[in-house]
């Protein structure tokens, strides 16, 4: 789907597999399943263990050492580096070969550069087992009001000849991605808020499995999203993933009905993976 002008693509149900990519950005966030199109994007970004969000990058390192690619890039909580490694030492027999992929180490509230003025910050989120989200910022450079009005060769004048810095850096909070997390994440990491899109989790839909049930569970439920409708108002997207694998699509129009209509508006579920 495309969202305030950005695809978002992927799959994800909730203990089958989440694997979503942004083009855009060139990342990919999780990798329980690793589709043909997630394979050309050489950074992944792991929010947590689980083998729905995990078991995907042995066929990922694999399939582009194998065509000649650039080593997979795992960016990944602190203290899941070794268990990694330790898992493609456990395949490197098998497939008569070794694995070349780069496993990055990222603890909450650190910042490491992507390119092309994009770079990625981590923040702690609130899953049954530890587990962090990812926000995307993008850097430009923009110029200051006090030279808007100047034709284009006296602002490079002044900038060549004088030295005079016309422009100001300007980072902006684009995309964050929660991953798997009770509804505490968005209640105690204030920047989430402020992003211009957001992706976040809401595995149980309906009151068959209440809010109480979601947090038991390390999940968020929508009628929690739906009770925080004034904390999202400074986003201009909420993309819903990660659904339970009891409802299927047509479910979901019901389950909007729960959003207060100022939120609802401005959400949108990601269906890859749903049933019919």
């Amino acid at each position: 789907m495309r969202i305030c002008s950005t695809e978002i693509l992927g799959q994800s149900v909730s203990g089958v597999g989440t694997c979503h990519w942004m083009p855009e950005f060139n990342v990919v966030f999780d990798m329980g399943i690793c589709p043909d199109e997630a394979q050309s994007i050489r950074t992944v970004l792991i929010t947590h263990g689980h083998v729905d969000h995990m078991a995907g990058i042995i066929k990922h390192a694999f399939t582009r050492n194998m065509m000649g690619m650039k080593p997979s890039k795992f960016i990944v909580p602190p203290h899941l580096v070794e268990p990694i490694h330790a898992m493609f030492a456990l395949w490197e027999p098998l497939q008569h070969g070794g694995f070349k992929c780069d496993v990055v180490p990222l603890a909450p509230g650190d910042e490491i550069a992507l390119g092309k003025g994009v770079s990625v910050v981590s923040f702690k989120t609130d899953h049954t087992v530890p587990s962090q989200g990812y926000a995307l910022y993008r850097t430009k450079r923009k110029l200051k009001p006090e030279f808007a009005d100047l034709p284009g060769k006296e602002i490079g004048r002044l900038r060549m000849e004088e030295g005079i810095e016309v422009t100001d850096e300007v980072k902006t909070l684009e995309v964050v991605y929660t991953g798997d997390t009770r509804i505490s994440a968005l209640d105690t990491v204030e920047f989430i808020r402020e992003a211009r899109i957001l992706i976040t989790e809401a595995t149980f839909l309906t009151g068959d499995h209440p809010p109480e049930f979601a947090d038991a569970r390390g999940h968020t439920h929508i009628y929690q999203l739906a009770e925080r409708s004034e904390l999202l108002a400074r986003v201009e997207a909420l993309v819903l993933t990660h659904f339970s694998a009891r409802y299927y699509i047509k479910d979901l129009p019901e389950a909007w009905k729960a959003l207060p209509a100022s939120l609802r508006d401005k959400t949108f579920p990601l269906l890859g993976g749903l049933k019919n």
